[in-house]
């Protein structure tokens, strides 16, 4: 528990940060005691001051499901336009290869917009991409599907 003089500076301290955000005296010991009382916009401070959330760094989900859209869809259609030009010989062996490189593409593209390491996270996504394909050709070998 600590001392009541570490206490008094902690609130001092942060009284004269609340201040300098443009907070109104009356109101900085109302945020702890009930939500009842805390005015509209405490929530909103709250969030921009203690944990860091501001507009800018806001969840986006719109954008978020239109990205997503995209990226699967580029990531479906590379098997399918590789699979309508290859001979069939060929097939499973050009479109597993081609399907890994988009893969691997999309994953470098995340990554960068995400501000990850980048070959980093291409390997991550072609690492497991390749291991899933081939449980899914183990899976299908022993059931006695081609896949």
């Amino acid at each position: 528990m600590p001392s009541k003089i570490a206490w008094m500076t902690r609130a001092r301290k942060a009284r004269g940060a609340r201040s300098a955000a443009g907070l109104e005296p009356a109101t900085f010991g109302l945020q702890n005691r009930c939500p009842d009382v805390c005015p509209p916009w405490a929530l909103g401070a709250h969030a921009r001051e203690e944990l860091g959330i501001s507009e800018l760094s806001a969840a986006r989900p719109i954008q978020a499901a239109l990205t997503s859209a995209a990226t699967f869809t580029a990531g479906a259609l590379a098997p399918l336009l590789i699979a309508a030009v290859v001979p069939p010989k060929l097939l499973v062996v050009l479109v597993s290869t081609g399907s890994l490189v988009v893969l691997a593409g999309l994953g470098a593209v995340g990554a960068k917009a995400g501000g990850a390491p980048v070959a980093r996270a291409a390997t991550r996504v072609t690492f497991w991409g390749a291991l899933a394909m081939a449980l899914t050709a183990a899976i299908g070998g022993l059931v006695g599907t081609t896949v």
